[in-house]
């Protein structure tokens, strides 16, 4: 019995939903990153948590997309505009991100706004990390299909 083109892809979700909760799973038992520091840790553990946390955001918007889409086609083209829009909203980040470290006076509130521009540019790459494996997937059911 031959999947459809859609439980393929819910198959492909599912496998990077597990891949998250795994890694949101081992995030959360480390020891060494919980609540103590050093700042370094804490830190790199917000921008995983911000970037899991993309990919657990994109899982579900596919999922819906996938829901809605009246076809195949319609969810493809669909899911190619949320790529595009990714990529815009990415590089607009990383533009807000590079003019805040690029200004010579520092201030608290400069400093907490080039930290959410980078926190932002990381949970966009973890959509996009979603985005584009599902888009690998697709290619690689039409190279099946042919």
């Amino acid at each position: 019995m031959t999947e459809t083109f859609q439980d393929q892809i819910k198959m492909a979700l599912y496998d990077l939903s597990d891949e998250v909760k795994m890694q949101l799973s081992e995030l959360n038992q480390s020891t060494e990153n919980i609540t103590r520091g050093p700042d370094h840790k804490l830190f790199e553990r917000g921008i995983l948590l911000g970037y899991l946390q993309g990919q657990r955001q994109m899982i579900h918007g596919i999922e819906e997309l996938l829901e809605q889409s009246v076809s195949d086609e319609v969810f493809k083209n669909e899911l190619a505009d949320v790529q595009s829009q990714l990529e815009k909203d990415f590089a607009s980040e990383n533009q807000s991100y590079n003019d805040l470290k690029a200004q010579t006076i520092v201030t608290p509130e400069k400093i907490y706004q080039s930290a959410l521009a980078l926190s932002h540019t990381y949970e966009i790459q973890g959509k996009l990390y979603i985005v584009q494996s599902i888009g690998a997937k697709i290619k690689e059911i039409s190279l099946n299909e042919d």
